[in-house]
């Protein structure tokens, strides 16, 4: 939790010196998701976690399931804005399969 919240303020520090650069993307979508796997780490330790059982009848905690929903796109989307031989279309394939 608290090596998140380091990343995550480390990320808005970084946020503050390139405010009028062109990178402000590149800052933003870590952010996000340090911001997202933060505040899911203190709801489950501090706060009330949102428990489900699977169909095998076994503990799921709902939160980490939507922050992986939120985070593991921003990624492929982070790799597509770095990569020059990724597609637009490869990208959204990934992402697509990703949340199906």
């Amino acid at each position: 939790t608290f090596i998140f919240l380091t990343s995550f303020a480390l990320d808005v520090l970084n946020m503050i010196f390139e405010r009028h650069t062109t990178k402000m993307d590149f800052v933003l979508y870590p952010a996000f998701i340090k911001g997202m796997a933060s505040a899911t780490n203190m709801l489950a330790r501090f706060g009330t976690p949102i428990i489900a059982f699977s169909t095998t009848g076994r503990y799921v905690m709902v939160q980490r399931y939507v922050c992986w929903m939120h985070t593991t796109p921003t990624i492929l989307l982070i790799i597509r804005l770095i990569s020059t031989s990724l597609s637009v279309r490869e990208a959204t394939y990934a992402i697509l399969w990703d949340e199906l």
